[in-house]
């Protein structure tokens, strides 16, 4: 990957992964830090929904029923990328649920792995990656465009 490439991605990567961790933050402190992800970043562009799916998620991709707390897009001239953090009605067995959606939808999975109550998956298409991670409590996906 070209350092360009690099040094705009990560920035990106960064907005998409500590955003939803603000989940319990105000509306006004989470867009204040995807603001400053973006102009770090230069060009990039963010949109946050704080509760709901960001503006871009693609459709191909399902999602565990349940409540959306957050969802994040973020996108450079290189590459986009969102994160959405659901509720799922039952936790316990959301890391299953989501791996057989993925499946159905025509996705492979490179890795999956639970332990204490924490989950993560990896998954792709060919036209995106999809790492999923599920605690006790939620679910959250991170999407990358290849």
């Amino acid at each position: 990957m070209s350092s360009i490439r690099t040094r705009l991605l990560v920035p990106m990567l960064g907005a998409l992964i500590a955003v939803p961790l603000l989940a319990a933050c105000s509306t006004d402190q989470i867009n204040q830090v995807a603001s400053n992800v973006a102009s770090q970043a230069g060009s990039a562009s963010v949109d946050v929904n704080p509760t709901g799916v960001p503006n871009g998620f693609p459709a191909e991709i399902p999602l565990i029923a349940g409540p959306v707390s957050n969802g994040v897009s973020a996108g450079v001239a290189q590459g986009q990328g969102w994160t959405v953090k659901v509720t799922p009605a039952d936790p316990a067995t959301a890391l299953a649920s989501i791996v057989d959606q993925l499946k159905a939808a025509g996705f492979t999975t490179s890795f999956t792995g639970a332990a204490n109550g924490y989950g993560v998956a990896t998954f792709e298409n060919g036209t995106y990656n999809v790492i999923v991670t599920t605690t006790s409590s939620s679910a959250t996906y991170v999407v990358t465009k290849l």
